[in-house]
């Protein structure tokens, strides 16, 4: 399975831009994810649907093998910059894992649902999750494959001594003002390592669920993808009622450690939340792309 870290890391490497999506699409095919891509316009409403993508497959022959092809639409009122934005973010789409997938209209109704009313605050299951999570970081990987990090680099210079702004460099990269910003904030980096971080060698998130006395109950393994202080609280709410039931728990990230109560959980839980609706974001129907009220 390609990883979206690779090609992150893939397009880190130049300094031309902008970066056009027909060049997402060559590296795409030549990792062989999808035999056929196919790019839309359609008449949608914008405040409810910028873009969705739908997969599909179909036989070259009665016994021979199955093409598969993947139909991106995106709306026709949008403008350029997020257009490619929109087009790229749901392109990368095609190297999901089949269970980052949505498969019916209720799953695809659901994931709207989890994106406009964040999953960190309401939903019954921790499963439930994945979906969003997965669509929610769908953006920050098309930013950062449309904008390369050798490019920032070269930007950042110029950028911090005053002689070139946003708007200048938003008109270099045609993106959203808004998303280049993000880019050119000290903040990147790190996002950009969370992207791009070997987890193959580090291995995912682990949530350790401790007594009061500081002795552990269980070790769960959050799955990639997933937002572990929603994926504890899931799994603290739902946990009987025990004589003695967890009082804590033991986060782990990358060697990282860190102890935190239910209510500091929650805390970072609503952190984020409040994180999120001050972003713009987009998110999909089978990929829908969502505009919340603040957008």
């Amino acid at each position: 399975m390609t990883k979206i870290d690779r090609v992150i890391m893939r397009f880190d490497l130049l300094e031309d831009v902008p970066v056009q999506v027909d060049q997402v699409v060559d590296h795409l095919r030549s990792l062989g994810v999808a035999d056929e891509i196919y790019f839309f316009e359609v008449d949608i409403d914008t405040s409810v649907l910028k873009g969705k993508i739908d997969h599909w497959k179909y036989p070259l022959s009665e016994k021979g093998p199955e093409r598969r092809v993947a139909d991106i639409n995106t709306a026709d009122t949008l403008s350029v910059d997020w257009k490619r934005l929109v087009q790229c973010k749901e392109l990368l789409h095609v190297i999901d894992a089949d269970h980052f997938r949505v498969h019916t209209f209720e799953a695809a109704e659901a994931l709207i649902n989890d994106i406009v009313v964040p999953v960190d605050i309401e939903h019954e299951h921790a499963f439930e999750a994945v979906y969003a999570d997965s669509d929610r970081w769908g953006i920050y990987h098309a930013v950062a494959v449309l904008f390369p990090l050798t490019a920032r680099d070269l930007l950042l210079k110029p950028y911090k001594a005053g002689k070139i702004d946003l708007d200048y460099i938003a008109n270099l990269v045609d993106l959203p003002k808004y998303w280049v910003a993000k880019v050119m904030s000290d903040e990147w980096l790190d996002i950009h390592h969370r992207m791009v971080r070997p987890q193959r060698l580090l291995g995912p998130d682990r949530v350790t669920f401790l007594k009061q006395d500081g002795s552990p109950i269980e070790v769960h393994s959050v799955p990639i993808g997933w937002n572990p202080y929603s994926y504890a609280r899931d799994m603290l709410d739902r946990q009987p009622k025990l004589v003695d039931p967890p009082a804590r728990c033991l986060f782990e990230r990358d060697g990282n450690r860190m102890v935190l109560t239910a209510a500091q959980i929650q805390e970072r839980i609503a952190s984020q939340l409040r994180h999120d609706l001050s972003t713009p974001t987009t998110g999909s129907s089978s990929r829908a792309l969502r505009a919340t009220s603040n957008r």
